[in-house]
C-alpha cells in the first residue's frame, strides 16, 4: 500500500505541472465562427510581433480541412489595457480590439477564411500594436454607408495603392472602393499624408496637428484604381 501511494504522488505532481498555464507576457484571444458556433483560443505574445492565425489557431475547432473561417474576435484572458490588431499580409488592418475601449469585434457577417496571409499583433495599450515604428495608421471611410477601413502606411514617402492597402477591408465591395473621407487613427503625431490621382494630382491631404481629418466628397468616389497615398514626417520632405 505504501509503495502504491509513493508512486502515485510523483505522478500526481507531474500531471499538475503539465497543466497549461498562460504566460504573463501574453493575452488570450478567441476567434469565432458565429455561423457554425465554432471557436478557438490562443495566447498571443504582448511584444507586438506578427503571429500567423493559421499557426496559432490551426489546431482549434476553427480549423476544418485546411481552412480557418471566422467572423469575430474577442479577449478571453489577461487582456487589461491590451490592444490587438489583425493584419492582412502584415500591412492592411482588417480587425482590432482594445481594452477597455472595445473588447469584442464582429468584422464580418459571412465567415472569412483567414488561414493564410493573416496575422495578429498584440501589445500593452501604452505601446500600440503596429507593424513597424515607421508607419502611421490611416482610415478611409464611406460616410454614406458607414463602412471604414484602416491600413498602416509607411512614413518613407512611398506611394501606396489604395486598392491594395484597403482592398481587404469593409470598404471593398465587388472590386470597388467607394470613399468620402480620411483621417489619422494611430501614431500620427507630426505626420503629413497626401492622396494622389495617377501619382500627379493631389485629391486629399491630412496633416497633424493642423488637419487630422478631411471629407473630400459628399458623394462616395471609387478610388479602387489609380489612387495612391504617401505619408512622411515633416523633416523627411
Amino acid at each position: 500500500m505504501f509503495s502504491t501511494i509513493a508512486l502515485a504522488l510523483p505522478l500526481l505532481a507531474l500531471t499538475a505541472s503539465a497543466a497549461p498555464t498562460a504566460r504573463s507576457s501574453s493575452v488570450q484571444v478567441q476567434f469565432a465562427n458565429d455561423v457554425t458556433g465554432a471557436n478557438g483560443n490562443a495566447y498571443i505574445p504582448l511584444d507586438g510581433s506578427l503571429v500567423s492565425l493559421g499557426q496559432a489557431y490551426g489546431h482549434t475547432n476553427l480549423e476544418v480541412d485546411g481552412t480557418l473561417f471566422v467572423t469575430s474576435l474577442e479577449f478571453t484572458a489577461n487582456f487589461q489595457n491590451v490592444a490587438c490588431t489583425v493584419f492582412k499580409d502584415g500591412v492592411t488592418v482588417v480587425a482590432s480590439i482594445a481594452d477597455p475601449a472595445r473588447d469584442f469585434q464582429t468584422f464580418s457577417q459571412k465567415p472569412l477564411d483567414w488561414q493564410s496571409g493573416f496575422e495578429i499583433s498584440c501589445a500593452a495599450a501604452k505601446t500600440p500594436a503596429r507593424r513597424t515604428a515607421n508607419t502611421v495608421q490611416v482610415q478611409f471611410a464611406n460616410d454614406v454607408t458607414g463602412a471604414t477601413g484602416n491600413a498602416w502606411i509607411p512614413l518613407d514617402g512611398s506611394s501606396i495603392v489604395l486598392g491594395q492597402a484597403y482592398g481587404n477591408t469593409n470598404l471593398e465591395v465587388d472590386g470597388t472602393l467607394f470613399v468620402t473621407s480620411l483621417e489619422f487613427t494611430a501614431n500620427f503625431q507630426n505626420v503629413v499624408c497626401d492622396v494622389l490621382k495617377d501619382e500627379a494630382t493631389n485629391v486629399a491631404h491630412i496633416a497633424d496637428p493642423q488637419q487630422d481629418f478631411q471629407t473630400f466628397s459628399q458623394k462616395p468616389l471609387n478610388w479602387q484604381a489609380g489612387f495612391t497615398i504617401n505619408c512622411t514626417l515633416p523633416h523627411s520632405y
